[in-house]
């Protein structure tokens, strides 16, 4: 009755009682293409429907079109940037592959709340998009921020951050501290062996004489094979299963979700 309803006398009314009949049926496309269709046709305004179309929007994968909603909801004023509203978006942004536009998103986020969690957030987004030094001074602040859930797993991203800055004394010091816990333990505990090698490789680099190169050969130490090539951090990744150091395979931390 209520799809014949709204064939014949579409109405905001009818399209929010379909589709939520179609959500407690557990059909969640038809939900989605309900809903869909009446914020097509301008009969999806609420705040709380806004958002909960969002979320069916990611839920079913097709992040863009969220990021659309999100980001006209926001400059129309339907929807008030806070918490919830800041990390779904930041979110469907990270979905769509926005990265760019997804940091400065987080970055209100975790000015706003003033929550490790969002700064560790932010931290991973600036680690993967390679800006190393945003990455550490993030890390650092969700370390320092209110309601910190995992110490030692915010300072096995600090440490693999200040690896790839080249700050490796920083970052075997971290490594060190993040080795107590029982959960990154042995995770921490390569990687103190790995930075602690590559310290001394370079160390013993620094006091060689420079001997003169034949043209067209590299120069001392640039030789490619010649150290072990550590893991590029990965902002995805769960550092209690991060390669160990004896590995040279790149690793790639929502709750983003």
């Amino acid at each position: 009755m209520l799809e014949i309803l709204v064939a014949q006398y579409p109405s905001e009314s009818y399209v929010l009682q379909l589709s939520g009949m179609y959500g407690l049926m557990g059909e969640q496309k038809k939900q989605l293409a309900t809903l869909h269709a009446g914020y097509l046709g301008g009969m999806v305004t609420k705040r709380a429907d806004l958002l909960n179309l969002a979320r069916l929007y990611m839920v079913e994968e097709v992040p863009y079109p969220a990021v659309q909603l999100l980001t006209k909801a926001f400059k129309d004023k339907l929807i008030e940037p806070d918490a919830e509203t800041l990390q779904l978006y930041a979110q469907a942004l990270a979905l769509a592959q926005e990265r760019d536009a997804q940091i400065p998103v987080l970055k209100r986020l975790a000015e706003l709340t003033g929550e490790s969690k969002h700064y560790a957030f932010l931290g991973q987004a600036q680690a993967e998009a390679g800006n190393w030094g945003e990455a550490i001074a993030a890390f650092e602040k969700a370390l320092q921020a209110k309601d910190v859930e995992d110490a030692a797993g915010i300072r096995m991203q600090l440490g693999t951050a200040q690896f790839n800055a080249g700050r490796l004394n920083d970052a075997r010091r971290t490594f060190i501290a993040a080795a107590e816990s029982d959960k990154h333990g042995e995770t921490a505990a390569n990687w103190i062996k790995f930075v602690s090698a590559e310290i001394e490789r370079k160390r013993a680099m620094e006091q060689m004489p420079q001997q003169a190169q034949p043209a067209g050969e590299p120069a001392q130490g640039e030789a490619s094979g010649t150290q072990g090539q550590a893991p590029a951090f990965n902002p995805q990744m769960d550092t209690a299963n991060a390669p160990s150091a004896v590995s040279d395979d790149k690793a790639t931390d929502k709750e983003r979700s």
